[in-house]
């Protein structure tokens, strides 16, 4: 079970897809992505330290991750969707 802090980050990365009105993209799901390998790519429509991270859950769903570089080697994901086709261009 996640600590409470895990928790909370958790929450409110699944707040923020439900917000923009997205299916879901759980934090377990992101997660797997992290750990099953992604393909990285220039996040062009947003900020310059951030990218898209297109990768599968292990229930086979591709999802593309939003990450910001922190910097020693940290990333923050705080948002994701539903890969589109547009992802992989």
């Amino acid at each position: 079970m996640p600590s409470f802090s895990e928790q909370i980050i958790a929450d409110e990365f699944e707040d923020h897809q439900a917000d923009a009105g997205r299916p879901i993209v759980t934090a377990s799901e992101a997660q797997q992505v992290w750990d099953n390998g992604f393909l990285p790519r220039r996040n062009v429509r947003g900020d310059l330290d951030t990218r898209l991270l297109i990768g599968r859950t292990d229930g086979g769903r591709r999802v593309t991750l939003v990450s910001r570089h922190l910097g020693d080697g940290n990333w923050f994901t705080y948002t994701a969707w539903d890969t589109k086709e547009a992802d992989l261009a």
